[in-house]
């Protein structure tokens, strides 16, 4: 939360952070209750945001993933990002476990569809064979979407074909 809180303060801020941790504290308190007021909009998109920097390191994925996991519930932003984490073979396997948990933490019934509908091409023998941590972190998801779910719907997610992107 406060990795959260910190990237907010800081995207909000035109003139950068403050000079004391007295300043930053104000700066803290202020954006905290913006938060209230906004249902934590502008942190989810900084997380985001910050999630997508490809020059970002591990341990800061994760911390900002167990932020989305406190704050983005039911946030369609937050839960795309999350699920691009489980799916890049670049990042290390905690975290995109910690993405996983967070996804679980977040989703709502009404969005499990279409994370069924894009996880679901990880769980493949290939997948399961060269990467098992993935396949792992990926069936997590889709059992608890298959748990929550009615069978008919899950059923048509799973052979739903994912959007093509791009004229791919």
């Amino acid at each position: 939360m406060r990795l959260a809180l910190l990237c907010s303060t800081w995207q909000g801020s035109d003139k950068g952070l403050p000079e004391t941790k007295a300043g930053l504290y104000q700066q803290f308190v202020e954006e905290f209750y913006k938060w209230k007021e906004n249902g934590n909009q502008k942190a989810i998109a900084a997380l985001v945001e910050l999630i997508g920097k490809p020059q970002l390191n591990n341990y800061t994925r994760r911390r900002a993933a167990i932020s989305l996991k406190e704050i983005g519930s039911g946030n369609q932003k937050a839960i795309d990002a999350l699920v691009e984490l489980i799916g890049n073979p670049q990042l290390d396997d905690d975290t995109r476990s910690q993405a996983a948990d967070s996804l679980e933490k977040i989703m709502l019934e009404e969005q499990m569809p279409s994370v069924v509908t894009v996880l679901k091409d990880y769980l493949s023998p290939e997948t399961y064979k060269n990467d098992f941590k993935r396949f792992d972190n990926c069936y997590k998801v889709i059992w608890k979407c298959a748990q929550s779910m009615p069978y008919p719907v899950f059923y048509q997610a799973w052979h739903q074909q994912e959007k093509v992107k791009d004229g791919e």
